[in-house]
């Protein structure tokens, strides 16, 4: 199977909520989500329901932190969630999600490189991954991992029915 979902737009325009709400109306959903609660990005496991506050204050230790802007991420957190994805590829799960492939992803850091193996092994996956992507970013991601006529949009908005399913 491993077909690919792409839920794209710009920053803020509720990706991550829209899914969030999609994948609590899934059977046989994993994978990891990065909201931001009270101002702060955490990263959220989809079949344990775990979060993991990922962005930390300002003025924290570098020990731990990847820096990229003026943010500043915990370095455990991503090995975290890496782990949770990785784990998530080998289940037997209908939707895999991962929010989101960003500067951090495109540079190698963040989710990399767990992202790049989940993607170049989706022809062995039984399930659809769904792959959260900035607009700006949208033409890169696809080029660096090799998506051309590769993938389809989404909507998880209501009433949060992938194209083409």
């Amino acid at each position: 199977m491993g077909r690919i979902f792409v839920v794209t737009g710009a920053i803020g325009s509720g990706k991550t909520t829209g899914l969030m709400e999609w994948a609590a109306r899934q059977d046989r959903v994993d994978g990891i989500l990065q909201p931001v609660i009270g101002g702060k990005r955490y990263m959220y496991h989809i079949a344990s329901s775990t979060q993991r506050r990922l962005e930390l204050d300002e003025g924290a230790p570098d020990d731990g932190a990847i820096r990229i802007g003026k943010y500043s991420f915990d370095r455990d957190v991503f090995r975290w969630g890496r782990a949770r994805l990785e784990r998530a590829f080998r289940d037997d799960v209908r939707w895999l999600v991962i929010d989101e492939v960003g500067p951090l992803e495109l540079a190698g850091g963040g989710l990399e490189p767990a992202l790049g193996r989940i993607i170049a092994g989706r022809r062995q996956f039984h399930g659809a991954i769904v792959l959260v992507i900035r607009k700006k970013l949208l033409d890169a991601s696809i080029a660096r991992y090799g998506l051309r006529n590769g993938y389809a949009l989404m909507d998880p908005g209501p009433p949060g029915v992938p194209c083409g399913t």
